[in-house]
């Protein structure tokens, strides 16, 4: 069932939930919900754990303390991008069928406000310059991208929002350990995948063997060089296990053809969103 069958005008009250407002206007079903827990949130754990070298409970707790710091500013950008964004969107899709009644939308904002507050206050964030320069730098990206109105450069602000969708949760969990690679990484594994399927959905770019099976698992085999490059440039392995992981996920999608319900679950997410 869709996120636009599901939620109606009388229970739309649970998209006030962190969280909840990126599942049924982003994921909506168990392929984009998987794909995001492999494609994000696995990797994402991965540099966590072996930046802080530290694989218990609290390091699991602390990236998701920061997904959760970065996911409520960002569904302010979603609402914001589902609402007064499509005016201006040459390829408008309404998200979620529910008009936003005012006390709504200051609901959903505090709600958002206090949570970061909540939360920066338990990973001990909150006296860091570094963490609110993050959130601002965040802010100023989804402003970007909704205030932006031709189209030919929204792809720029689309690319740096994933960036920071990847990277600030990692920063928030480990201080800004190793940030440059965390945010190559980021770029190379996660933001050029959906950056192409971005610029596919607003008929920006024609691959057409994008979709094709094993393309995924050539492109991140394309990208060894630069992996042993900035592996062998920095003396860091964690460019490798990340290189590592994403070769696998690939794999398994690869293998997907054969294996539906591999496909089904964890297959590339046609949607686009940042």
């Amino acid at each position: 069932m869709s996120a636009n069958n599901f939620v109606t005008e009388r229970n739309h009250v649970i998209l006030l939930v962190p969280f909840l407002y990126a599942f049924f206007s982003r994921m909506r079903r168990l392929r984009a919900f998987g794909f995001n827990a492999v494609t994000l949130w696995g990797p994402g754990l991965l540099l966590t754990t072996l930046l802080l070298d530290d694989f218990s409970v609290a390091a699991v707790s602390c990236y998701f303390a920061g997904y959760f710091v970065f996911i409520s500013v960002y569904e302010l950008g979603y609402l914001m991008n589902d609402t007064w964004g499509l005016r201006h969107d040459e390829t408008p899709r309404r998200r979620i069928d529910v008009d936003y009644s005012p006390t709504f939308l200051v609901l959903f904002v505090a709600i958002r406000l206090v949570t970061v507050l909540s939360l920066g206050f338990w990973v001990n964030t909150l006296s860091s310059l570094w963490f609110w320069a993050l959130l601002g730098l965040l802010v100023l990206a989804i402003l970007a991208h909704n205030l932006v109105v031709r189209q030919e450069f929204k792809m720029a602000t689309f690319f740096q929002m994933s960036l920071m969708r990847f990277s600030i949760p990692v920063f928030i969990a480990t201080a800004m350990e190793e940030g440059a690679i965390v945010i190559l990484i980021g770029c190379l594994f996660f933001v050029f995948p959906r950056f192409l399927t971005y610029l596919d959905s607003k008929n920006r770019l024609r691959i057409p063997e994008r979709k094709q099976p094993g393309f995924l698992l050539v492109i991140y085999a394309v990208f060894a060089p630069v992996v042993l490059l900035i592996s062998v440039s920095t003396g860091e392995t964690l460019m490798l296990f990340a290189w590592a992981y994403f070769m696998t996920y690939a794999s398994l999608l690869f293998a997907g053809r054969h294996l539906p319900f591999v496909e089904k679950v964890i297959g590339r997410n046609a949607d686009g969103g940042a």
